[in-house]
């Protein structure tokens, strides 16, 4: 699967994610978002830390975890990360097998991320599987109203039903 990510690796690319995260800080990642200091949070499909980062600098005290597949994103996450001076700890992992216990996490977040995969739903299971009691998912995706795939799929329904 991270062979085939269809937006590729390259630094261009890379920094433009930087910059989208940016230019959504307020209207998708900060409006109405609240978190208490000391909430252990988990992105899942982290890529180039471009979230991660944002919600550092709005949310102080919040243990940040991210993942990815791919190791070159998280190379430039690590950096990216540093930059800003932002504590988080990143792994290597597949969001369909995620290396932690149960309940571990008391808020996940995939942003631009299920779209990526072929299996949005099996994602969304390992993510309720990391939560804990009480905890929340932030979901963020396109607006697939007005999407027609051909050929569809199983998964790519399921998303669209969602």
């Amino acid at each position: 699967m991270a062979e085939g990510y269809l937006h590729g690796y390259g630094s261009e690319e890379q920094q433009r994610l930087l910059g989208q995260a940016e230019h959504w800080r307020e209207e998708l990642i900060v409006d109405g978002t609240v978190f208490a200091p000391g909430t252990r949070l988990l992105e899942i499909g982290c890529g180039v830390g471009a979230v991660l980062g944002v919600l550092r600098t709005e949310y102080a005290g919040v243990e940040l975890t991210g993942v990815d597949i791919d190791q070159r994103q998280l190379d430039v996450a690590r950096e990216h990360l540093d930059g800003l001076g932002v504590a988080a700890t990143l792994r290597r992992a597949d969001a369909l097998a995620l290396p932690f216990v149960d309940a571990c996490f008391d808020h996940v977040w995939m942003m631009w991320f299920l779209e990526h995969l072929s299996d949005p739903v099996g994602a969304l299971r390992e993510a309720r599987r990391v939560l804990a009691p009480g905890g929340a998912i932030t979901v963020i995706e396109s607006d697939y109203n007005t999407l027609w795939a051909l050929p569809s799929s199983r998964a790519l329904e399921a998303v669209f039903e969602c």
